[in-house]
């Protein structure tokens, strides 16, 4: 049987990119990083949001240790650049939800029908830019797991604002349900994986 062909090596890339992703390590820590969040708003200090860079700046040390043993060393592009294109994305959501927080206090110029509009849909508003940002992950990580996160999250947290749940609770099962899946895929590819002796 004849193999597959490639329409180019940047298929391969692809491909091979989205098996360098597939040990759940990037999935635990933003789902560590989403129970900051459910902190944030029970303690009223949303300073706790900026320790994702803390929790996101062991994914290096992580895969070295974990993944890169196991698998070795795909080298697409330097480390450099992998590494200012992964803190470029979570910096994009990270300002997009601080952008979401701004606009619901700061709206005190805008007129007041906008301005009521905006506060009583925010939560929709914070879903959608929440969901948008696990599509992005998703295209720029080819890791279909991300647009299921951006659906699951799309839906818990407007079912916060259609059931009139409370946010931080719907975040704490959203941030518990991706640490867990992430955790397990892990267990997986350790187990799948197991270092030479």
């Amino acid at each position: 049987m004849a193999k597959p062909k490639l329409n180019s090596t940047q298929g391969l890339e692809r491909r091979l990119y989205a098996t360098y992703h597939q040990d759940g390590i990037l999935d635990l820590l933003i789902g560590l990083a989403i129970l900051l969040w459910p902190a944030a708003l029970v303690l009223d200090q949303f300073w706790i949001v900026g320790m994702t860079a803390l929790i996101m700046s062991f994914y290096i040390p992580l895969k070295n240790s974990l993944s890169i043993p196991r698998m070795g060393y795909i080298r697409f592009e330097s480390k450099e650049v992998q590494s200012r294109q992964l803190r470029i994305t979570l910096l994009i959501g990270m300002v997009a939800f601080a952008g979401a927080i701004v606009l619901y206090i700061f709206l005190g110029d805008v007129p007041t029908d906008i301005v009521a509009a905006v506060r009583e849909n925010i939560i929709l508003i914070f879903g959608t830019v929440f969901g948008l940002v696990f599509v992005g992950l998703g295209h720029f990580l080819n890791n279909s797991r991300f647009y299921l996160y951006a659906v699951l999250a799309t839906i818990m947290i407007w079912t916060s604002h259609f059931l009139h749940i409370r946010l931080d609770a719907v975040l704490l099962l959203l941030g518990v349900s991706i640490t867990a899946i992430g955790s397990y895929i892990l267990i997986q590819f350790l187990r799948s994986y197991p270092l030479d002796e």
